[in-house]
């Protein structure tokens, strides 16, 4: 996050750490093997509230029973709820130990390449460039709103732009902005709003006029 520079109201939101207070030392989405602790993180206490929004009232797992269903596809019967949970367990553990053998092998990853692991607390992982030029506004907040602005350094963006047509602008790829179409007034994307900024990600921004033009023709190709 620190060399790309973007947002991170995000990230830190996604970090934030909150008192558990009656969740504390309950299991997290009736995993056995992992409890919350006096604090812990904002994601997961709200993960766990919206899993038991599933569950009509306390103590009816039906949830759960759906983790049966290919069992009822086979054998017209459904497994009683206590071999449900049981299977239940036997999954969550089985996650556990994967997630643990994949770290272990990144650890050894890092080593064989010199390099060394570090928090992800300021990392964010940069998706695919697969059809990106369908996907604008740009950067993880939406503030860029074509590729074009992509490759401008971000003091030279625009700093607000409408958001809702559905005219694609295939000449610097991305939305257009109008304040209105067809009698539909479009939302005023503010970029100077908290979690909205479009700093950072200046890379390309040294670039030609005609290196960028041809980049971003590239980039239509994939």
């Amino acid at each position: 996050m620190k060399n790309v520079g973007t947002d991170d109201t995000l990230n830190r939101n996604v970090l934030r750490t909150v008192k558990t207070g009656v969740l504390k030392e309950t299991p997290k989405m009736l995993n056995p093997y992992v409890v919350f602790g006096e604090e812990d993180s904002a994601v997961e206490v709200l993960m766990n509230v919206t899993f038991g929004a599933y569950l009509p009232h306390a103590g009816d797992f039906k949830v759960v029973e759906l983790i049966g269903i290919n069992t009822v596809k086979k054998t017209g019967q459904l497994l009683p709820l206590g071999d449900l949970l049981e299977t239940l367990q036997a999954d969550t553990k089985k996650a556990v130990e994967d997630y643990q053998g994949t770290a272990e092998l990144v650890e050894q990853a890092y080593k064989l390449s010199g390099n060394q692991p570090t928090s992800f607390s300021n990392k964010c992982k940069a998706r695919p460039l697969n059809g990106i030029w369908a996907t604008g506004p740009f950067l993880h907040n939406g503030s860029v709103p074509t590729l074009a602005e992509m490759l401008t350094k971000d003091t030279e963006r625009v700093k607000e732009f409408y958001v809702g047509s559905w005219t694609f602008d295939a000449n610097n790829v991305g939305i257009t902005s109008v304040p209105e179409e067809g009698g539909v007034k479009h939302f005023l994307f503010r970029t100077t709003l908290k979690g909205n900024s479009n700093a950072g990600h200046n890379f390309g921004t040294n670039l030609t006029p005609e290196q960028k033009k041809q980049l971003i023709e590239y980039v239509k190709t994939l």
